[in-house]
């Protein structure tokens, strides 16, 4: 090593050698696409439910059940 290298060794007191990056790039890389596979999954399953939603909603099959806040009795329901 010449003089001129260990003095920007000592700059800031630690030198990351050719394989440290390369795992670190890898490492970060491979995070990342697995991370937009994750993304991508759950965007799917969340375009999936919501066609389905629509579709069953605006199809008309579809009756709501609800309780009135006024009777206060859960077996009374009222079909919308």
């Amino acid at each position: 090593m010449t003089e001129e290298e260990e003095n920007t060794d000592a700059d800031h007191g630690f030198k990351f050698n050719r394989t440290a990056i390369n795992l670190l790039l890898t490492v970060i890389i491979i995070s990342s696409i697995i991370g937009e596979l994750i993304g991508l999954y759950i965007w799917n399953v969340v375009r999936r439910a919501r066609k389905y939603m629509l579709d069953e909603v605006c199809s008309g099959k579809v009756e709501r059940n609800f309780t009135t806040l006024e009777s206060g009795n859960p077996s009374i329901e009222i079909k919308v």
